[in-house]
Order: C-alpha cells, then sequence, then structure tokens
C-alpha cells in the first residue's frame, strides 16, 4: 500500500470518478478505493426504507421551510406519525 502525504491534487477530494474509483475521507485522511459494484436489485425491504427514508426528507425539508420555525425548530413526538419513529424522522 502506498502512502501519499500533503497531495495537493487528492487533499479534500470525496466522490467518484469515472465509476472506477471512489475518494473517501476518514479521519482526516484521502482514502482511494475501487467504486464498489451492485449485484443485483434491491430487495423490498431496501425499497421500503428508501421510501421511508424519502419521506423523512420531505417531511424535514418542509419543516425547515416553514415560516412558522423561525430559527429554532422543536418537533415532538406527537407531532410524528405513529408508524414512523422520531430517528427515522431525524434521518
Amino acid at each position: 500500500m502506498a502512502k501519499q502525504e500533503r497531495n495537493v491534487v487528492t487533499n479534500g477530494l470525496s466522490g467518484k470518478i469515472g465509476g472506477l474509483l471512489v475518494f473517501r475521507q476518514k479521519y482526516g485522511k484521502t482514502i482511494v478505493a475501487k467504486a464498489p459494484v451492485r449485484s443485483g436489485k434491491a430487495s423490498k425491504k431496501q425499497t421500503a426504507h428508501r421510501q421511508r427514508f424519502q419521506q423523512a426528507v420531505i417531511y424535514a425539508k418542509a419543516t425547515v421551510a416553514s415560516p412558522l420555525a423561525g430559527d429554532k425548530i422543536y418537533i415532538t413526538v406527537s407531532d410524528l406519525p405513529s408508524n414512523v419513529t422520531a430517528e427515522e424522522q431525524a434521518l
């Protein structure tokens, strides 16, 4: 394994390049790896989880954009739908 310090080109770089390389930041270091290859379609549980996450994002964006929110946002458990946990809504 090669190590490079103070590389001007890759310092702070993150993301995927051309579907071949992935740059990540971990503990202040840039890590380069081969891009992952997905094997097959998403399972039903994965699809359901993605839909719940998407609903949480929509809810959070609407809450932040609300003129009633002001500088601080307070959400109580009673404000959340009964079938979704507070943790899921926060994500």
